[in-house]
């Protein structure tokens, strides 16, 4: 979504509008690092970047390698840990399809969540038809 970079023209945010972009601040995210080494995070600079599990409300104790998810971030104040603050988000933004999320999975190589239209989590790999929900802050 945002790979910082805007000398490649590649990713979405240097596809705005150019009165836009002033108004997105520059956060630092985290994401897990997957399957092959499960208890490790990577930090990156973005104006754009697609949620985690955590950030869209998933309870994620339960899930292997829960640390690697909860360093993802926190929970959104547009969601809840329940189910219905997904889909009623997916209703109000009008979005009938899947979702990915940046969490990667910690039990299979190549794939990552993403949030089903019941607004629970899944697995895809990257073959996964689903469609990309920028996230942005303001500031």
């Amino acid at each position: 979504v945002d790979d910082g970079d805007d000398t490649n023209n590649v990713d979405l945010y240097d596809k705005l509008d150019p009165s836009i972009k002033p108004l997105l601040k520059e956060v630092t995210i985290a994401c897990n690092d997957g399957r092959s080494n499960p208890t490790a995070k990577h930090e990156y600079t973005a104006h754009m970047f697609l949620a985690s599990a955590t950030e869209v409300g998933f309870d994620v104790s339960g899930w292997a390698y829960p640390d690697s998810y909860t360093a993802e971030g926190t929970c959104f104040d547009l969601f809840t840990a329940e189910d219905s603050s997904r889909t009623g988000f997916m209703s109000t933004a009008n979005i009938s399809s899947y979702w990915w999320l940046r969490s990667a999975s910690s039990d299979l190589d190549y794939f990552c969540f993403y949030v089903y239209t019941s607004g629970i989590a899944a697995l895809s790999g990257s073959q996964g038809e689903c469609v990309v929900v920028p996230t942005f802050v303001i500031g």
